[in-house]
């Protein structure tokens, strides 16, 4: 009896052993996060911003932990959206800006992308533009450039 408690005892000290090993291996084995944050014009634009992200984390899928947050420009608009979409842009290691290059920004995306710019002054963030068309300076294109050169 008492070898059988002992061996018992042996057994649960092993699996919370390894129970803590195994804890912290998983700290060590964590990947850093890696957050991305879409903006899209439309669905046409919102698909391709898609299919842009999916491509650029094919080959580092493991190697980081992505995130990624979308929204339509209307959706921007709405004040509470637009301040929570500018409150993970700002901490964002990219942001993806999916737009037609004929049409200018409505105001209030203008607006939200001249205060997104503000809080990335001193940040690492990368910003991506796709466009699915040249524009003459006057549209969204222009806009960009005229922001973030």
């Amino acid at each position: 009896m008492l070898q059988t408690d002992v061996q018992r005892s042996r057994s649960a000290r092993q699996r919370d052993s390894l129970v803590a090993g195994g804890s912290m291996f998983s700290e060590l084995a964590k990947k850093p996060p890696f957050s991305i944050v879409i903006l899209h014009e439309d669905g046409l634009t919102g698909r391709r911003a898609q299919h842009f992200y999916d491509a650029m984390i094919h080959d580092v899928a493991d190697a980081c932990d992505f995130r990624s947050d979308r929204w339509s420009f209307r959706a921007i608009s709405i004040p509470e959206i637009g301040d929570l979409a500018l409150q993970l842009a700002g901490q964002a290691d990219f942001v993806i800006f999916s737009m037609r290059g004929k049409a200018k920004f409505p105001t209030k995306v203008r607006d939200w992308i001249y205060q997104w710019s503000m809080l990335t002054t001193d940040s690492r963030s990368v910003l991506v533009a796709l466009f699915d068309q040249p524009d003459r300076g006057l549209g969204s294109r222009g806009f960009c450039k005229s922001v973030f050169a």
